[in-house]
């Protein structure tokens, strides 16, 4: 888990690149360059950010949406990938809510299944490519 310390600098550099957003509309923040995300990411996170760094995608982790949070967003595209392991097989009410509440704030939802990230031409790295291709060309 983070220690209190490193979510307080996280969430003062988020304050940061939200109000640079909003102002210049666009990134003058590295994403990557952010946090040690490597010290707390599962491994399918893992697999996702590798992806995405790879293809040079400007997503950020665990990115704060209303009340949500987007496993990988990018807030001016208002795009965010969503990474389901085994906990997320089934859908609830409350990721029912989530996903309204993140579509009326604008924001298309990408989901990638957790066990896809592993396999060695990944439906991730597919995903993450399309993505580029339709949001950043």
């Amino acid at each position: 888990m983070w220690q209190q310390m490193e979510k307080g600098k996280y969430f003062s550099e988020l304050r940061i690149i939200k109000d640079r957003y909003e102002r210049l509309w666009k990134p003058r923040i590295d994403p990557y360059a952010i946090y040690d995300w490597i010290m707390i990411f599962t491994p399918i996170e893992y697999n996702v950010w590798s992806d995405i760094r790879s293809i040079g995608v400007p997503l950020y982790l665990q990115f704060p949406v209303g009340k949500s949070w987007i496993d990988f967003a990018d807030p001016i595209k208002k795009i965010g990938i969503e990474v389901n392991g085994k906990i997320h097989n089934q859908t609830t009410d409350r990721d029912t809510k989530r996903l309204k509440e993140l579509a009326c704030n604008g924001y298309t939802i990408f989901n990638i299944s957790g066990k896809d990230t592993f396999a060695e031409d990944s439906d991730s790295y597919c995903l993450i490519n399309t993505i580029r291709n339709q949001f950043y060309s």
